[in-house]
């Protein structure tokens, strides 16, 4: 028997290659039909009007609560985090204006605008002083004038070490107050540090609130300030034949309304205290508050004392950590410097800054000229 040999034309080859590829494109087809349905209604949410209602109410409530935190004092520790928040607005202003979403940039961006201005002004420093003193230096001879270096350190989270060491001694600092210090931490420091800062002021504690001033100059009238069972170093130092007076402060967290309470307390005796001296004063310590908390601002209003920072994104251990310690400075210093104390591998030990009594009124005058 003969069988019949079927022919397959080449139009007949193309059209069954055509189907095949059609086959192999439809689950492609269907899945970038599925993505453009998702981003349409993922675009359809964003423009709804519900949601810009929640956007506004998300912002203008942090940004109250950041610029009012008594309105509701179980969320006042939400002020800590204001400069956080600020980036956030902003960083996520970015994200909606590439998605094309202008009422949600507006809102994010008004809400930082607004936590930026508020920041800026609520800070009480003048920023630009350390920059126009430079400048002067540059320009104008003037009468080389004792300065004062100081530095702020926590011991609570450090390993100790020769690290720490080092940087303590190639800092420069005159006089240097050091928190957290156990039993251990106190032979460590005086076993390190004597020979460099011979005259020292302690208050060992097991806990968190021991502390101790060291010194490269002679300490005088030493006191200790008590508030609550938590102890506040405070005394003056000679240097040069100037004397410099200090208070190193350590205060509890405010984790809520009653501790908020108690820290008010514990500024407003420390600001009593500040009272008492008429010679400059430095002011350090760990605050457990931010500069522009009204804790704060209280505090430095009372006391006629400026902060040493430049701005409110200055000088933190990270960009996301919270600057709680601070180096305040009566009206008759200026800051020279301000910055980071740090160890050879770049890790954070503190704040130190550098001070002078301010000119006299005839070489000011000569510099305004």
């Amino acid at each position: 028997m003969c069988r019949t040999a079927e022919i397959v034309l080449p139009e007949q080859t193309i059209v069954l290659s055509l189907l095949r590829l059609l086959y192999l494109l439809m689950p492609l087809q269907s899945a970038t039909q599925k993505r453009n349905s998702y981003s349409k209604m993922f675009q359809k949410v964003l423009s709804h009007s519900c949601t810009r209602v929640l956007m506004v109410l998300f912002v203008g409530s942090s940004v109250l609560v950041c610029m009012y935190p008594h309105l509701v004092e179980r969320l006042s520790w939400v002020v800590n985090y204001a400069v956080q928040l600020m980036l956030l607005f902003f960083f996520a202003g970015l994200i909606f204006l590439f998605l094309k979403q202008p009422q949600l940039t507006f809102i994010l961006f008004a809400g930082t605008t607004i936590l930026n201005v508020y920041l800026k002004y609520a800070v009480k420093s003048d920023g630009i002083e350390p920059w126009r003193q430079a400048i002067i230096k540059e320009r104008i001879p003037a009468p080389i004038e004792e300065s004062l270096t100081v530095a702020q350190i926590n011991l609570s989270d450090s390993k100790g070490g020769s690290a720490i060491t080092t940087a303590i001694r190639t800092s420069g600092a005159d006089l240097i107050s050091f928190h957290g210090v156990t039993p251990n931490w106190d032979l460590w420091l005086k076993d390190s540090l004597s020979d460099l800062y011979p005259n020292q002021l302690t208050m060992v504690d097991i806990g968190l609130y021991g502390m101790a001033v060291f010194s490269k100059f002679p300490l005088a009238l030493a006191d200790t300030i008590i508030y609550n069972g938590i102890p506040n170093l405070a005394g003056c130092i000679n240097k040069q034949h100037k004397t410099y007076c200090f208070i190193s402060v350590h205060t509890e967290p405010a984790l809520n309304a009653f501790s908020l309470k108690r820290l008010r307390e514990h500024l407003d005796c420390i600001s009593q205290e500040a009272a008492r001296f008429n010679n400059p004063l430095i002011v350090m310590g760990e605050f457990n508050a931010v500069s522009w908390s009204e804790e704060i601002q209280v505090f430095l209003n009372s006391t006629d004392l400026h902060e040493s920072r430049a701005g409110f994104m200055s000088e933190t251990s990270s960009l996301w950590s919270v600057p709680l310690n601070h180096i305040f400075f009566s009206g008759r210093f200026q800051c020279l410097n301000f910055g980071s104390l740090k160890d050879a591998t770049s890790r954070y030990l503190g704040i130190i800054g550098t001070y002078q009594l301010k000119p006299s009124v005839r070489h000011a005058k000569k510099t305004a000229q």
